[in-house]
């Protein structure tokens, strides 16, 4: 987060959400995943540059250079990924590489990698799996004459994301669920985003999403099933101005593609719950108002109280400041 706080030294407010704004216009239109293209539409679901088959999904990553616990396992009939307890870490030292038309060399970007999935997918999360990077946790990237086919992340279990550019690039033809699992994601770009192409659907899940270019964006469509977003919160005294600022942190919308404000620009955070846990957004005595978002002093929103100055907007409309 130290990143943040530089930039909020140089910036206002209104010249980092449009910067903001344009990084992710160009990450969803141009990316940084687009250098897999092969110039072809045969599809590849890849493991950290190792093509997952019938023959090696039970031993994907035989010497442990990434798997370092846990088990990673591909099911070529069922067409499933199975973590189960993984944790998987890739460095700028053992991440692989591959060889551009030019001869250069590039380090694969997507820890995993479905190129024109022909059908279905699912990902399933058996116990608490993570997938530490410097590069994307998972790239979905396919063309206008691919499948139109559906990638769901199921099973259960958690899956945390620390990624060096994006958690989750998701930019295939179809629909993205996220059903019955807990994902939380911190990346230096964007957290889940989507190319305008494909749909997302955040179902009975706890996702927590952190990026500095927005956590949950650039979706065709974007839906939740018996989720709520308790970050960020619209400010009840929002006005119709506020609605039409693209720099606002006054307004949330669901509607423009992930989690924006009313203009469409993304917020760098999103922490979504589940409805039956009963578990409510946090709450601050005081006169009985209910925290609905929590700053530091440069303006960036933060998940909860941090050590220091906090500025605690309530729903009634006022502000404290609050030192921890």
């Amino acid at each position: 987060m130290a990143d943040w706080r530089k930039l909020w030294t140089f910036l206002s407010m209104k010249e980092f959400l449009r910067l903001r704004v344009l990084a992710v216009v160009l990450f969803a239109a141009f990316g940084v995943s687009n250098s897999f293209a092969q110039g072809d539409l045969d599809e590849q679901l890849v493991f950290l540059g190792i093509t997952m088959t019938k023959e090696n999904g039970n031993n994907l990553d035989a010497e442990r250079k990434w798997v370092k616990s846990g088990t990673v396992k591909y099911d070529a009939d069922t067409r499933t990924i199975t973590l189960e307890n993984a944790q998987i870490v890739v460095t700028a030292e053992n991440c692989p590489q591959y060889q551009s038309e030019s001869g250069t060399w590039y380090p694969v970007i997507g820890t995993f990698r479905f190129y024109c999935p022909t059908d279905n997918i699912t990902v399933k999360l058996i116990g608490k799996n993570s997938i530490t990077t410097t590069q994307t946790g998972f790239v979905m990237l396919t063309y206008q004459e691919a499948e139109n086919v559906n990638i769901d992340m199921i099973g259960g279990g958690s899956l945390s994301i620390n990624a060096g550019l994006n958690g989750i690039d998701d930019r295939h033809n179809g629909t993205f669920t996220i059903k019955d699992v807990d994902l939380d994601i911190k990346a230096k770009r964007c957290g889940i985003c989507g190319g305008y192409t494909s749909r997302l659907v955040v179902d009975n899940s706890n996702v927590s999403s952190e990026a500095q270019y927005g956590a949950i964006c650039s979706f065709k469509k974007f839906s939740m099933k018996g989720v709520k977003c308790v970050s960020p919160v619209a400010d009840p005294n929002a006005t119709a101005e506020d609605a039409e600022d693209p720099n606002s942190t006054k307004t949330v919308s669901f509607e423009k593609g992930g989690v924006t404000n009313a203009y469409g620009t993304p917020w760098d955070i999103a922490i979504l719950q589940r409805e039956s846990t009963g578990i409510e957004s946090k709450t601050i005595v005081k006169d009985n108002a209910q925290v609905v978002a929590v700053y530091d002093v440069s303006g960036r929103l933060l998940k909860d109280l941090q050590k220091g100055i906090n500025i605690v907007r309530y729903n009634d409309g006022t502000v404290k400041k609050i030192v921890k």
